[in-house]
């Protein structure tokens, strides 16, 4: 899974620098849509009980690397689409890749951390180590509890997201306008008038202003 990611950031770079096309950003989507779809099938195929606690953990997961395989392959079809959609396609791939390293940690303190697993489960081994409850009450109750877990991050991602973007966005803004210069902000055109016109004076002053 990291050498597929490993590959497309090399490739990436390779295109960046040697190849000089349109197609650039098409391509690199790609690239990257094939590490996530590798991604998500090796977090599918690599829990052996999809019924248990650990198998609910990866279901989760599998739900965060789908938005990152989905935004990706949209940023190739909207390539060419106005720049605040492919923000917000960017935005959000970027946001489920931050959500999937925090669910990563979480899946490793909440699964392998004995003082953190959930109420009447245990780290049980057989052919390798799997992770048991003791009965099917305590198994709804550490699902309901990777469920909560979830809501969580996610709630806490957005806060982050919605903070962050607004903290960026007024920085830049200040950055703008700090370096413009108190003129460029208004310019007059001296344009002349028609024959005819009742007005006697040679020409008129329209203001125009950039910021429209």
């Amino acid at each position: 899974m990291a050498a597929a990611f490993f590959i497309y950031a090399v490739l990436a770079i390779l295109l960046d620098r040697r190849a000089r096309s349109r197609t650039n950003d098409d391509i690199s989507h790609l690239l990257c849509a094939s590490a996530f779809a590798q991604q998500l099938l090796l977090i599918h195929f690599h829990s052996t009980d999809h019924m248990g606690i650990e198998g609910r953990y990866h279901w989760l997961l599998q739900l965060v690397v789908s938005v990152s395989l989905l935004t990706t392959l949209m940023g190739i079809h909207w390539t060419s689409s106005r720049s605040s959609f492919r923000f917000i396609l960017g935005y959000g791939r970027s946001l489920s890749v931050i959500f999937q390293g925090l669910w990563l940690l979480l899946m490793g303190v909440a699964l392998w951390a004995p003082e953190f697993m959930a109420k009447g489960c245990f780290i049980h081994e057989e052919d390798r180590t799997v992770i048991r409850c003791r009965d099917e009450e305590a198994t709804e109750r550490a699902k309901a509890l990777a469920d909560l877990e979830f809501c969580w991050v996610l709630t806490g991602l957005m806060v982050f997201g919605v903070c962050f973007y607004t903290g960026m966005a007024r920085v830049y803004r200040g950055q703008r306008s700090e370096n413009q210069e108190p003129g460029d902000s208004e310019r007059f055109i001296e344009l002349p008038l028609k024959k005819g016109s009742r007005s006697g004076n040679s020409g008129i002053v329209e203001h125009i202003d950039r910021a429209a």
